[in-house]
């Protein structure tokens, strides 16, 4: 539940998007490569090998089911550090905030720091309405 704070209020990137737009720029720096080696593996894993044999492969299908893109979209010489930061600023929508700020002060309700004057809420209750809320969103 921390990343979708995380993300939606404090203005920042959750790691899975970290991780993802390094291995992206990683496998682009390998398959740009001046070594014909290193090239020529890269690729391989890549388009080849990506479900399970190779961890070069499992990182680039990961960042393809991250950011929903295909292998060939993902690898295009479209994608940089800058077009993966645009995906993800993309995602942020005004409900998805609103829902942020709805689970803070549930929350807050909670942990007894929010009062609702003349309404008794079980701790348990609140539980089931965050994981509903987190469910529906994820």
């Amino acid at each position: 539940m921390y990343t979708v704070f995380q993300k939606t209020l404090c203005q920042t990137f959750c790691n899975n998007y970290i991780i993802s737009k390094r291995a992206v720029l990683f496998v682009e720096n390998c398959l740009s490569s001046s070594s014909d080696v290193v090239n020529c593996v890269a690729y391989h894993n890549v388009y080849f090998s990506r479900i399970m044999a190779s961890v070069l492969g499992r990182n680039v299908f990961f960042s393809c089911e991250n950011f929903a893109m295909s292998v060939d979209d993902l690898m295009s010489d479209q994608v940089n550090a800058r077009s993966v930061r645009d995906i993800y600023l993309q995602r942020r929508t005004v409900t998805s905030f609103c829902r942020a700020v709805c689970l803070l002060k549930l929350l807050m309700i909670k942990r007894g720091i929010l009062l609702v004057p003349g309404i008794v809420f079980c701790a348990g209750d609140i539980d089931d309405l965050m994981c509903d809320m987190c469910n529906d969103w994820c």
